[in-house]
């Protein structure tokens, strides 16, 4: 059989409901309706359970082409209907580990990244090209901005290196991406353990705060949050910096006992 007309929703519904399909043709035609940004025809191809024909990895590759289509309507349907964890999605079909968050640093979708960075179990790490370039690396080469600023929001590790050897600021700077240095650098200024200590200490000074009456229902998790993230990547930046220009033993135990 053809391609299914995902363009034309009537006609496919009635199709779908009159004429076998091959799975193969479901999943070419869900994968077209994810990379199309085709809500109708996705939910018509749902409602007919196209999606309990295909396989996790063929979900996976959906999923993928949904992210790469920008529609977070697909993606969050996709996920709500097969109950598949963001975080747990991977594409290894082309040597590459393609998660959602890798395709969406190479297409620079800041809407789309944040979406799926909001998921608790997701990675800002995990997903590698066949380069090993990772979803930071990827960004930077590319240029966008915005999406490397939200990966290192979200603990991306710009200490990482592809198999070339080459780190996220080597990639930013070989494709001319000036502004992604830029950013980059003014980051790796702000994660100095320094300069965390002082932020960390900001914020618990937030949480001891006082002035403030039961009705107001004032909630610090949000705070306690950024302090455990700002406690990782202090430890993270602790170890490259050391590896360059070794801290005295006592430094190192000032530290430390901060935490």
């Amino acid at each position: 059989m053809t391609a299914l007309p995902i363009e034309d929703v009537p006609t496919l519904t009635k199709l779908l409901a009159t004429t076998p399909v091959s799975a193969a043709a479901l999943d070419n035609a869900v994968g077209a309706a994810c990379l199309a940004k085709a809500y109708p025809a996705f939910m018509a191809l749902a409602a007919a359970g196209a999606l309990d024909r295909l396989s996790t990895d063929q979900l996976h590759r959906c999923i993928n082409l949904a992210v790469e289509g920008g529609s977070v309507h697909v993606v969050a349907a996709l996920l709500r209907l097969t109950k598949i964890p963001l975080g747990s999605v991977c594409d290894s079909s082309d040597g590459e580990q393609m998660t959602p968050v890798l395709v969406a640093s190479i297409t620079g979708d800041a809407k789309m990244l944040q979406f799926l960075l909001n998921h608790n179990d997701v990675d800002a790490n995990l997903g590698a090209t066949k380069d090993g370039n990772s979803p930071l690396g990827m960004a930077a080469a590319h240029g966008h901005k915005a999406t490397v600023a939200q990966l290192l929001a979200a603990n991306a590790n710009p200490h990482y290196r592809n198999l070339d050897g080459d780190s996220v600021m080597d990639l930013a700077d070989m494709y001319g991406q000036t502004q992604v240095s830029t950013l980059l650098r003014q980051h790796a200024r702000v994660m100095r353990p320094g300069t965390l200590k002082s932020r960390i200490q900001c914020l618990r000074a937030a949480t001891s705060y006082r002035h403030y009456t039961p009705h107001d229902s004032v909630d610090f998790n949000d705070v306690e949050t950024r302090i455990s993230l700002l406690k990782i990547r202090a430890s993270e930046c602790q170890r490259p910096s050391q590896a360059s220009t070794p801290a005295s033993s006592s430094d190192d135990e000032r530290f430390r006992s901060f935490f």
